[in-house]
């Protein structure tokens, strides 16, 4: 906190007053709207932690929903890869880094077979890259 004390409640309040209401500028240039030498990354994150995540989605353009979408997708998608190694004996050949090529060619490439289950789609991908 020293580092807010030097610029006065009323400075640090102007600060948070302008983040609060404008928080797609953190996204796109979050050094025009903070003075990054004497507010800390800790207290932007604080501050951002603190809006009211209905009001973050509002302020979030269609491309960065979308990569939070997906990026939350994929941490599933590799959850099922290592569910189907583990049913199907494959616990031997079964990789972090394979799960996350698999989880990428599906999520972010749409590479699987619209005729095909999700689960099957994940394990033609498997084969593909074991």
């Amino acid at each position: 906190m020293a580092l807010l004390e030097t610029r006065g409640d009323y400075e640090f309040a102007d600060i948070m007053r302008r983040v609060a209401s404008s928080l797609e500028q953190v996204s796109e240039s979050l050094e025009k709207v903070i003075n990054k030498d004497t507010i800390t990354d800790e207290q932007i994150k604080d501050v951002i932690k603190s809006y009211p995540k209905e009001d973050l989605l509002d302020l979030l353009n269609y491309d960065q929903k979308d990569f939070i979408y997906r990026s939350v997708w994929t941490e599933h998608v590799k959850e099922d890869v290592h569910s189907i190694c583990e049913d199907e004996g494959y616990d031997e050949v079964y990789t972090p880094d394979m799960a996350e090529k698999i989880a990428y060619r599906y999520v972010f490439e749409g590479d699987y077979d619209c005729n095909l289950s999700y689960w099957q789609n994940l394990k033609n991908l498997f084969v593909e890259e074991k």
